[in-house]
């Protein structure tokens, strides 16, 4: 089966998953624990995450998955495509009822990500993009706009992710960098998300410390199909890596702070 297949079956279920994520959350029809330190895993998170990857190894039974939630992988030699899944991106939020999270899906080819799709069932959202063919907020096309701020634009959001793993001094020096250059700062626990909200020019930039393959690579080709600057290592799938996305102004700036 072609690539174009698999991107049209990611589709189909990340609704999917979507919709049972929506109705668990709106129920509370979830139990939660703590995976490892201060790492929250909800019982939707483990639904969610079978259902994803029985759905794509039942059609593609050759391919190899990645998930947040399974053993840690090494991406396979022998296959040529690998999939990088998160059932929940955001489940401290998702498990507080608060809205800002969302199912991260992306493919690899050969190393390469091919495509990758976000999706808020909340708001029905669905952030795409195909390696070449542009990305995509449900069926409007994302640009990255060419200017950083216009004399009447509303003064923008910059966003940042933190947890536990992160050096937060490093991130307090970020912050009173940008507020004193005067924007304003937001997060909503969610990565994919705010690098979603990012490709559409909803916020000005987004940064994090420390970040898994999982958290980041949907979002990555959604941002660089839509001309952001985006900075992040794929280099080693167990390790947590600093992301840096947004205008490339605003990176320059967020760079120089972090490295």
């Amino acid at each position: 089966m072609l690539m174009d297949e698999r991107f049209l079956h990611a589709k189909q279920v990340i609704a999917n998953a979507g919709n049972i994520l929506l109705e668990m959350f709106n129920n509370l029809a979830f139990t939660c624990k703590y995976k490892k330190e201060k790492d929250v895993l909800t019982s939707a998170d483990l639904i969610v995450d079978e259902y994803i990857k029985r759905s794509i190894s039942d059609i593609f039974p050759g391919d190899t998955i990645i998930s947040e939630e399974s053993s840690f992988y090494s991406i396979a030699d022998t296959s040529e495509y690998t999939w990088i899944i998160d059932p929940i991106d955001g489940t401290h939020s998702f498990s507080t009822g608060v809205f800002g999270w969302c199912i991260s899906i992306a493919a690899f080819r050969k190393g390469s990500i091919l495509f990758g799709l976000t999706y808020d069932p909340i708001r029905k959202e669905c952030f795409s993009a195909y390696h070449g063919q542009g990305a995509f907020l449900n069926s409007t096309r994302l640009f990255a706009k060419t200017h950083l701020l216009l004399e009447h634009d509303p003064v923008p959001y910059l966003a940042f992710g933190t947890s536990y793993r992160d050096d937060k001094r490093k991130i307090s020096k970020v912050l009173t960098r940008l507020l004193e250059s005067g924007y304003l700062p937001y997060t909503n626990g969610s990565a994919a998300l705010c690098m979603s909200y990012v490709a559409a020019n909803r916020l000005l930039a987004f940064f994090e410390l420390n970040l898994y393959q999982w958290d980041v690579a949907a979002g990555y080709i959604i941002l660089k199909e839509a001309g952001f600057q985006v900075h992040y290592s794929f280099n080693d799938i167990n390790s947590a890596q600093a992301l840096i996305c947004g205008n490339h102004d605003i990176v320059k700036i967020i760079e120089s702070e972090i490295f």
